[in-house]
């Protein structure tokens, strides 16, 4: 088994006291604690991002399913206009023609 030191622990110089090689680990360590700090906030502020683009993803979606619904309601009341207008006209035809018969 191979010893291995991390990179963030300095080597101690040959000629550093005991406490001199525990200032240097103890700072190391505080430095990495640091840095896992840093991260984890990077991480929480990106899945916070993540959070708030799906609840607009969302909103977005249902936002988009109102105006389907609503266009689906006018294309009905539109058929609905169109086929009054053709039974008018018939009407009006059916009229014209017995007033020509007529005359």
């Amino acid at each position: 088994m191979t010893n291995h030191i991390p990179a963030a622990v300095p080597c101690p110089d040959p000629g550093s006291t005991f406490m001199e090689i525990a200032a240097k680990i103890i700072a190391a360590e505080e430095t990495a604690r640091k840095e896992i700090r840093r991260a984890r906030a990077q991480i929480e502020a990106s899945n916070n991002e993540r959070w708030l683009a799906e609840k607009r993803l969302d909103f977005a979606k249902d936002e988009l399913a109102d105006v389907l619904a609503s266009i689906d309601a006018a294309k009905a009341r539109l058929a609905s206009i169109q086929a009054l207008t053709a039974i008018e006209a018939d009407r009006v035809l059916q009229a014209l023609n017995q007033e020509e018969f007529h005359a």
